[in-house]
């Protein structure tokens, strides 16, 4: 450890940060498909960008954020959850029983 930094090795930034990528083209890729009701991934889009974002971060800025990187994770791990309720929510007044 070095000071309040938690001490990741470069690899396995570079790892987390191709993962972020090619997740947040996936989400975006989601988006852009065909949908019923067009209620499954309505956020897919934002959260897509999102993890791009975050992913560009991660490999450009890998000395400087190595303290904030497990915590911005999990932020938005709860982010898409949450999400996915409220994407719950919604599907069941327009009538879907499959999502209660």
């Amino acid at each position: 450890m070095y000071g309040n930094t938690i001490y990741i090795p470069t690899g396995a930034m570079y790892h987390r940060g191709i993962i972020l990528v090619a997740y947040g083209i996936v989400k975006i890729i989601v988006y852009l498909s065909d949908n019923l009701y067009d209620l499954a991934f309505q956020y897919d889009l934002a959260c897509g960008i999102l993890l791009i974002v975050l992913g560009v971060i991660v490999l450009g800025c890998n000395l400087r954020i190595r303290s904030y990187l497990s915590s911005g994770l999990r932020l938005l791990i709860l982010l898409d959850d949450v999400l996915k309720v409220q994407n719950s929510k919604d599907a069941k007044v327009f009538g879907l029983e499959i999502w209660k």
